[in-house]
Formats: C-alpha cells, sequence, structure tokens
C-alpha cells in the first residue's frame, strides 16, 4: 500500500478464524461443524497461520493489520496461541496490530470438540482482549479509546492508522463515546497534516445483496 513517500508498505489480512490444535481431536462433531459450515477450512487451522507468519517476516512489512474473526469461537486458548504465533513477528521487527471480530469476545460457542461433544471453553472479555494483546497495537498507541478497543497509531508523522473496534460493545456499532474519540482522531490527522488509514471488522458498504445483515457497520 504506496499512499505516502517514502511508501508505507502495509499487509492485511481479516477473518482468520484461528483455532488452537489443543482444542479438537478432529473427531465426528467437529468433522461435522465443518462439513456444514461455511468453508472454513478449520481442519487445517494452523498450517495456513505458520505459513502466512513465515511470508510476512520473510517480506518484512512495515507493518501487519489484522481486522477482527481472529478466532474460530472466540475460545481464550485460540487467542493465546495465535498472540505467541504474532509474537515472532513482532519479534522481527514488524509492529503488529489487531482488532477483534464478532467472533472474538464473550463468545457462548467457544469449545474444545472431543469426538462427538464440544466442551464448553473460556472466552475472552474486552479486558482479557487487551491483555492477550497489548504488544499487538494496545501499547504502541498514539492514543487509545477506553470505551472500547479502538485505538491510533501513528507510524510515522504523515500516517495514522486509525483502528476502530466496532464489536466489544455492540455488534456491529460504535457508541456515541467512541464516536467522539474517532472525531478527535481525525481532527488531529488534519491538523498534523497526516493521511488516515480507517480500518474495521465490519465494513462500511454492504459486499453484495446476499451478504450484508451483520457484515456492514450499523448505521454507516
Amino acid at each position: 500500500l504506496a499512499l505516502c513517500e517514502p511508501r508505507a508498505v502495509l499487509f492485511t489480512a481479516t477473518d482468520l478464524h484461528y483455532i488452537a490444535p489443543t482444542l479438537t481431536d478432529n473427531g465426528a462433531l467437529f468433522t461435522d461443524l465443518i462439513e456444514r459450515g461455511d468453508g472454513k477450512a478449520m481442519a487445517y487451522s494452523d498450517a495456513p497461520i505458520e505459513a502466512f507468519v513465515a511470508q510476512v517476516i520473510a517480506e518484512k512489512p512495515d507493518a501487519l493489520i489484522l481486522s477482527g474473526d481472529l478466532t474460530f469461537n472466540g475460545a481464550r486458548e485460540s487467542h493465546e496461541a495465535l498472540s505467541l504465533r504474532l509474537a515472532r513477528v513482532r519479534d522481527a521487527g514488524i509492529p503488529v496490530f489487531v482488532l477483534p471480530g464478532n467472533h472474538d469476545l464473550n463468545n457462548p460457542n467457544a469449545a474444545r470438540f472431543v469426538g462427538a461433544q464440544a466442551q464448553r471453553q473460556p472466552s475472552l472479555t474486552v479486558q482479557g482482549f487487551r491483555q492477550t494483546y497489548w504488544d499487538f497495537g494496545f501499547r504502541q498507541a498514539l492514543s487509545r479509546d477506553w470505551d472500547s478497543l479502538s485505538y491510533c497509531y501513528a507510524p510515522r508523522a504523515d500516517l495514522r492508522i486509525l483502528l476502530m473496534d466496532t464489536n466489544s460493545q455492540e455488534e456491529g456499532r460504535l457508541s456515541p463515546q467512541s464516536l467522539r474519540w474517532v472525531r478527535r482522531q481525525l481532527e488531529e490527522a488534519r491538523d498534523a497534516g497526516a493521511q488516515v488509514i480507517a480500518v474495521s471488522h465490519q465494513t462500511l458498504l454492504d459486499h453484495n445483496s446476499l451478504l450484508s445483515d451483520g457484515y456492514r457497520m450499523a448505521d454507516g
């Protein structure tokens, strides 16, 4: 992504839907879930993440942005396992910035799949998400919105990355307080002569008429 001179190279990905290998034995229930689902390659969850991490490290972008649905069902164990993999990117000198999606927080479907059973597992709270991913955006933030998991990062004086959390308060929506915080970030960027790249999990516009409900930001 070349928006400024010298150019900033940013990698972005979304909807990883990662599940820790320790949360499934690839038994009957898990296999049935995949076959009846929407195409997620959950049986191979770890392999593409490992390949993705290796590619990012090899290509050395200026930053990696992950815009939500980091995990399959919000299980804390999956978040913790993913954070260890992202730490390798960070340790290679590449900043990593994350947002939660609608799958990632307080998810009642967080489970361990054993044979024909799904065993309930703890999901991450808002505070738990901030703690787990503190080194992946929150610690480096120029400004944080304490009413949500939104934050703003300035990789350099002429560029701001505005990460808007539309899932920790109400799915697909920013609260009035968070909207005021967003407005302040935009005004400060304008006054500083900085370009802004805005990131969220839900989109501002519908992808198509078949995929709209829950995919577009409320009031967008």
